[in-house]
């Protein structure tokens, strides 16, 4: 989460006021795929050495069939996508990562609740 400071007017005559600090719940989805390019058409085993670092990490995540979605603070996901990339680049002189964000303030959970209100809206249970 982030901090911000809150406006904090004086209580009474002579009191300068005072500043508290309010959490703001600011998350992050990061959508991205990786993979190496110099290692023929069977991409599975460095993709499956990506993937343990994405589950180590503790943040929820989605794997889908053409990326993974995690869901964190943003300093935390540029930390795990560093991190993804180090551990692929230990044999791999080049490597295709494509990445997509949706940064929004106020909002926690979205890795779950916005397909819930798309399913919501069309009135049925998409596949996913």
């Amino acid at each position: 989460m982030s901090f911000r400071p809150e406006s904090c007017p004086p209580k009474s005559l002579g009191d300068e006021g005072g500043c508290a600090f309010k959490k703001e719940v600011i998350m992050t989805l990061m959508e991205f795929s990786m993979f190496p390019l110099d290692k023929g058409v069977s991409l599975s085993p460095y993709v499956a050495r990506v993937l343990n670092i994405v589950e180590k990490s503790g943040m929820e995540y989605r794997l889908n069939p053409m990326g993974t979605v995690v869901e964190g603070e943003w300093d935390a996901l540029l930390n795990l996508l560093t991190r993804c990339l180090r551990e692929m680049e230990k044999d791999s002189d080049r490597i295709s990562l494509q990445i997509k964000f949706d940064h929004r303030k106020g909002i926690s959970g979205a890795i779950s609740s916005k397909i819930e209100s798309v399913q919501e809206k069309a009135g049925i249970q998409f596949r996913t």
